[in-house]
C-alpha cells in the first residue's frame, strides 16, 4: 500500500474557478493549493497552520506571483480559522473546531499512513472525540 493524497478542490474562493472558466485555464499555482488543502484538511496546533499558511505563500511567490501569494496569505489568515464555519476553514475533514494537538504526519517515517489520518500526541487521544 502506498500513500494517496486526497485530491481537494485547488484553491478556494472562486480562485480556480475564475482562472478555470473565465481565462480557460488551470491556475499556475492549484499545485500549491492542494497541498495547502492537504494540510487544512487535517487540523492541528496554530503553529502548524502558520507554517502551513507560509508555505502556500512561498510556493505561490516561487511560481511567480508574489502579488497573489501575498492576497492569498492574508484570505487564508482572515478566513482559515477552525472555529468559522466554512467549507475551507482549518480542519474542514475533522470534527474539532479549534486548534488541537493533532499532530501532522510529516512523512519521515516508514509507516504507510492513510490519508487524512490523525495522530494525537501522547496522552491527548482521551481528549479529542474520535
Amino acid at each position: 500500500m502506498s500513500k494517496v493524497a486526497k485530491k481537494y478542490d485547488g484553491c478556494s474562493g472562486g480562485m480556480s474557478f475564475f482562472w478555470k472558466n473565465v481565462l480557460g485555464k488551470t491556475p499556475p499555482w492549484e499545485g500549491c493549493c492542494d497541498a495547502h488543502d492537504q494540510r487544512y484538511a487535517v487540523g492541528g496546533t496554530e503553529e502548524q497552520r502558520w507554517q502551513a499558511d507560509l508555505e502556500l505563500k512561498a510556493c505561490v511567490t516561487n511560481k511567480g506571483h508574489p502579488n497573489w501569494a501575498s492576497v492569498m496569505w492574508v484570505m487564508v489568515r482572515m478566513g482559515g480559522v477552525p472555529w468559522l464555519p466554512l467549507p475551507w476553514r482549518w480542519g474542514f475533514d475533522t470534527t474539532y473546531w479549534n486548534y488541537s494537538d493533532v499532530v501532522q504526519d510529516d512523512g519521515a517515517n516508514d509507516e504507510v499512513i492513510p490519508t487524512g489520518t490523525i495522530r494525537h500526541r501522547p496522552g491527548v487521544e482521551d481528549e479529542h472525540p474520535k
